[in-house]
């Protein structure tokens, strides 16, 4: 049973193994007879068996270029000023070319057509995606035509910080599935972490934005950046999210430091977590979607970004990527995230050699293989988390990824008991092995 994990809750146990799609709350003796194998009773032995059927494991894609979608980067520049930025938005001033834009999304659609699929999905980034708008118009009228043509579907995701007029936010809300836009908090916060470059303040735009897509077609995810300042006001955070702005999910993100944070520091892994199923219980009261992407029970993956899924990132420049991330934070790393390009007649180039072995980094690490979470994690981001042991990240994903099937199987009091003993906490996240067989 090399895919089945155990991790002690209090005085049960959880067992899961989500490539069998099986998860339990279990005693001691039961787990203990799953792995010797002395089975006492048909219950066990037929969950036994199907724990030791040979699941289907996720991998990277093999072969020529096939990706999951193509993203977009209209420009690298940004009308704000965030005291955490790690994109350097103030200093790239790049805009992709109409025709790039355009040949980029026609390939994408052609690429569609010849693997016999039935949506084209386009995402964009920045920077601030909306700084080019009409970039952004120009490649969704494109793919909308193409699309009609071929009879497909065009799916469109768009990463902003929501600062924008109304008649762009009418845009966005009539043609876009899917918009995640960044809001740390009431105005206090906001103003104070995602100023305008001169100073000015945001919140009243980016506000009245959100108010609107809520109630548009698109699905909005509100995105907030949780620093230690503000991790004992997420549960706080998500109540006024939820009344305020109708999302259908609410994706928490810890800081991560970059050059300029203005003194802001990321919240310990223990606070955030515990905050974190806080402000997720609030949320799901609203039936409002809580995210903590490396918590996603319900997604199974090799890989938590675009890195080993072949999807295309396409800069101002047309380099052809991996990641959306700055090429400077892989460098760092030691890191080669490109894998292509695109050039000014609409010709795309793609490296096979080089995407191969961009492929090749989601490659099993030691210490996800004995981890619960494993494969929704999946190691996390490829370029920010490499470790030996367990980091700050590692044990908040652990935490929250319990508590996450906790109240899945129904045991929400228990799963609230869980987060308030530190000690249980400290047991499950420092366990050596969560493989029934090394446990």
């Amino acid at each position: 049973m090399d895919y089945v994990f155990t991790v002690p809750v209090s005085d049960k146990y959880i067992l899961h193994s989500p490539l069998h799609n099986i998860t339990a709350l279990m005693n001691r003796s039961a787990v203990k007879s799953l792995k010797d194998g002395t089975l006492k009773n048909k219950d066990l032995y037929e969950l036994y068996r199907s724990l030791t059927e040979k699941p289907s494991i996720p991998a990277p894609h093999r072969g020529p270029v096939n990706p999951d979608f193509a993203g977009l980067i209209p420009t690298r520049s940004c009308n704000f000023n965030c005291i955490y930025c790690g994109f350097g938005s103030c200093e790239d001033t790049s805009v992709m070319d109409f025709s790039m834009a355009l040949s980029s999304v026609e390939w994408m659609v052609e690429h569609v057509i010849k693997q016999g699929k039935t949506e084209v999905e386009i995402h964009f980034f920045g920077g601030e995606p909306f700084f080019a708008p009409d970039i952004i118009r120009a490649a969704v009228y494109r793919t909308k035509l193409l699309c009609a043509e071929y009879n497909v579907k065009p799916v469109f995701k768009v990463s902003t910080n929501g600062f924008f007029d109304e008649k762009i936010c009418s845009f966005i809300g009539d043609y876009f599935d899917t918009v995640v836009l960044s809001l740390d908090g009431p105005e206090e916060i906001q103003n104070r972490y995602r100023p305008l470059k001169n100073g000015g303040k945001t919140s009243h735009t980016v506000e009245r934005n959100a108010f609107l897509l809520g109630r548009s077609p698109a699905k909005l995810c509100i995105r907030v950046c949780v620093t230690e300042e503000t991790a004992e006001k997420m549960e706080d955070i998500a109540h006024w999210l939820c009344r305020s702005f109708n999302p259908s999910s609410i994706d928490f993100e810890v800081l991560r430091p970059s050059g300029e944070t203005s003194g802001l520091l990321p919240p310990s892994p223990w606070t955030f977590a515990v905050n974190y199923i806080k402000a997720s219980t609030a949320a799901r009261t609203y039936g409002v979607t809580p995210l903590y992407g490396p918590a996603s029970t319900g997604t199974i993956q090799h890989s938590f970004c675009p890195v080993g899924k072949d999807s295309i990132i396409i800069s101002p420049e047309g380099t052809v990527s991996a990641c959306y991330l700055q090429e400077e934070d892989w460098k760092k790393k030691g890191l080669d995230l490109t894998f292509g390009n695109i050039d000014a007649s609409g010709q795309m180039y793609i490296d096979e050699h080089k995407l191969e072995k961009i492929r090749t980094l989601t490659d099993e690490k030691e210490l996800c293989r004995k981890c619960i979470a494993r494969f929704h994690c999946a190691g996390g981001c490829h370029v920010n988390h490499f470790t030996e042991a367990y980091d700050d990240f590692c044990i908040q994903t652990r935490i929250i990824t319990v508590c996450n099937l906790l109240y899945e199987l129904g045991y929400v009091s228990l799963m609230k008991d869980f987060i308030n003993n530190r000690k249980e906490l400290e047991t499950m996240v420092f366990q050596n092995s969560d493989l029934i067989g090394e446990a």
